[in-house]
């Protein structure tokens, strides 16, 4: 027989200190990958979890076990120099009875030693007694997260029927993190279709099998966002016989540049205008001595920079819009093309031009051109063209304007 695959990824945990307010440090241990279920074929994964403190004070300990659906507490005090060891955790200390995997997160005002050791038993396929199998991880620091600037690769993966490859991302950051995974082969050919997902702050996220079969060299490319986003991310490369898992850590990469692909309705949302560069293109033109070019940027600087913001994403359809309040909504239709946005405004209505003593036809038009750097910035340009009309005069302003829009907390 077969000795049963291992379906968890290999699971590593990080440490990351933070201060509360008035100086007292909380050091935070994300330990991904807390099991209680079944595997392939026969396999029951369990996670035993130790918990060291080798500092001479007591240090009082606030677990918490985030699943896919439920989340359960502990709290316990460790004696100086002593170790605390809890076998399947899962059931015996936050006590649930069903089949569950998620994170545990360990809080302490000083810092701890935690390891935990994931197996399941064996079925003596490879000879000998059965025994167990199974995984021991140790910590990292927060410097090993990926940050939502930079780019990650995962290397020498594998998918080819004598291996598998799972990934494991932990979000170990504050905020909401939007992943793009893409998988390459060995000689930079693209696989497949991205990968998109979102993992919510101190959750987990394991995709098995996500390198698509047929593959016997290739690696993947991860992108987060937002730029505050933390995300720890893994590989394993599964025997498919044995079952043994061999990991692969994560590669930091330069700066992240913009999103390859934009998840669908991901953009909706409440937005502002951080930076903008008005330039001019044309002289505006003058009407017994009125410039008109002051009525069309200052409308565009009122509507564009002053009132409420806010974009409608549906698929890869999007309405950047602005609020005017009781005059209602005026919107930039277009859409989102991987990580560009193109969308587009015309109207006509009329206008008075007090000073000239004349009433103008006004035609506008607008394209609003930019790319989506990460799910809580955009930059590009919005070009303008005004057209004043009556009779057979006609003026024409236009101006580009760059700009930066960053998300509404």
């Amino acid at each position: 027989m077969k000795r049963t695959a291992l379906i968890v990824s290999l699971y590593l945990f990080m440490v990351l200190a933070v201060s509360r307010p008035g100086g007292a440090t909380v050091y935070t241990y994300f330990v991904p990958g807390v099991a209680h279920v079944h595997g392939v074929g026969t396999t029951f994964w369990t996670t035993d979890l130790s918990i060291l403190n080798p500092g001479d004070d007591a240090a009082d300990l606030h677990l918490t076990f985030n699943g896919s659906g439920q989340s359960e507490t502990l709290t316990v005090r460790l004696e100086a120099r002593a170790q605390l060891s809890l076998e399947d955790i899962v059931a015996s200390a936050f006590g649930l009875a069903g089949e569950a995997v998620g994170v545990v997160i360990v809080q302490s005002a000083s810092q701890v030693e935690v390891q935990a050791f994931t197996h399941t038993p064996g079925d003596g396929s490879c000879g000998g007694e059965p025994g167990s199998y199974g995984l021991s991880y140790p910590g990292m620091t927060a410097d090993d997260a990926l940050p939502g600037t930079r780019v990650g690769y995962l290397s020498g993966l594998r998918s080819d029927g004598a291996f598998r490859t799972n990934l494991e991302l932990t979000n170990a950051g504050r905020v909401t993190a939007g992943v793009e995974v893409r998988f390459f082969d060995g000689d930079g050919t693209s696989i497949g279709e991205p990968i998109l997902r979102s993992v919510g702050p101190g959750r987990r996220l394991g995709l098995t099998s996500a390198l698509p079969p047929g593959h016997s060299s290739a690696y993947a490319e991860l992108r987060l966002s937002p730029s505050e986003a933390r995300v720890i991310a893994f590989a394993s490369v599964i025997d498919g016989f044995s079952g043994d898992p061999a990991m692969v850590p994560l590669l930091r990469g330069p700066v992240g540049t913009a999103l390859h692909q934009v998840p669908p309705g991901s953009l909706s949302g409440d937005w502002e205008v951080a930076e903008e560069l008005i330039q001019r293109d044309q002289a505006p033109p003058v009407c017994d001595g009125y410039d008109l070019s002051p009525s069309a940027d200052y409308g565009l600087a009122r509507g564009f920079f002053d009132n409420r913001l806010f974009i409608v994403h549906e698929n890869d359809q999007v309405s950047i819009c602005v609020d005017w309040g009781e005059w209602g909504n005026s919107c930039h239709e277009g859409q989102v093309d991987g990580s560009r946005v193109t969308a587009t405004l015309e109207n006509q209505f009329s206008y008075p031009i007090q000073d000239c003593n004349l009433q103008f036809g006004v035609s506008h038009e607008s394209t609003i051109e930019a790319t989506v750097v990460n799910l809580d910035r955009i930059e590009g340009v919005s070009s303008w063209r005004w057209t004043y009309s009556r009779g057979n005069q006609s003026f024409t302003v236009s101006s580009s304007w760059s700009f930066v829009m960053t998300r509404v907390p």
